[in-house]
């Protein structure tokens, strides 16, 4: 998922039919100078044109390759929006563990269905409440479970 960035919606909005609404505050994407990836699978046969296949997923993106085995700690200002941003560049290694299968088609290639489990799956600040006396945050977290399906090669 990687470092993101909140943001805070500046000026006047309006709908479709001109009237003043108020955006919410979000996250974006901000990318980073280091990725990790790393992936385990083991293939393992059943019958000749099925295969199950255990596999591990981990990585990430990181702001620098110096924060992807020592994150830099948190260090606090006491303004609440540039304290939400430093809790959200920092970013850890997430590890996601699934089982699939595999299975031959016949013009060539694999039928793959995998569900992957997030182990630790990241979770960002939003700002919310800016222009009250008391600002909190809302969290945004990722989905732990994900089914995929795919045409792949056979090895």
């Amino acid at each position: 998922m990687g470092p993101r960035q909140a943001i805070v919606p500046q000026g006047q909005f309006r709908d479709r039919s001109g009237k003043l609404i108020t955006l919410n505050p979000f996250t974006v994407p901000i990318g980073g100078n280091a990725l990790v990836v790393t992936n385990l699978e083991a293939r393992v046969p059943v019958t000749k044109d099925l295969q199950v296949v255990p596999f591990y997923d981990g990585g990430n993106v990181f702001r620098s390759a110096s924060d992807i085995f020592h994150a830099k700690p948190i260090v606090r200002t006491g303004n609440f929006l540039e304290d939400v941003n430093a809790q959200n560049l920092r970013q850890r290694w997430t590890n996601t563990v699934g089982l699939g299968a595999r299975v031959k088609t016949p013009f060539g290639g694999a039928l793959a269905i995998d569900y992957g489990f997030l182990l630790n799956p990241p979770q960002f600040l939003i700002p919310q409440g800016l222009n009250t006396n008391a600002p909190f945050t809302a969290i945004y977290r990722l989905h732990q479970g994900q089914i995929q399906f795919r045409l792949t090669q056979t090895f």
